[in-house]
């Protein structure tokens, strides 16, 4: 039983698991895009909800920019930030590259 599921596991399908998986993926987003076209285009930002989008934005740029401080200032204190790395623009970037997908996905699931 356990050789079977593990010849089970073994199987590649063509192009890949990472090509359909992302396949599925954008599937699903433009299926869930098309069901709800219609709400989608009846939606509208009014001036005040652009500043209240611009504020989002800066206090989450704010709050990311005082976690990078204190990350520089925490791995400095455990003694290995002396090199000549910049911590604060090392700790954005990875920030952004890391959760900038998943929050624009979260963001496309609510649809």
């Amino acid at each position: 039983m356990l050789k079977r599921f593990r010849s089970l596991l073994s199987v590649k399908p063509p192009g890949g698991l990472k090509l359909w998986i992302t396949l599925i993926t954008l599937g699903f987003v433009g299926w869930a895009l098309a069901g709800h076209a219609v709400g989608l285009r009846a939606l509208s930002i009014t001036s005040e909800g652009w500043w209240w989008l611009v504020l989002a934005l800066g206090l989450s740029w704010l709050s990311l920019v005082v976690n990078a401080g204190a990350w520089q200032v925490l791995v400095r204190w455990l003694g290995h930030g002396s090199g000549s790395t910049p911590l604060v623009p090392l700790y954005l970037s990875s920030n952004l590259l890391k959760y900038l997908p998943g929050g624009v996905w979260r963001a496309v699931s609510w649809l």
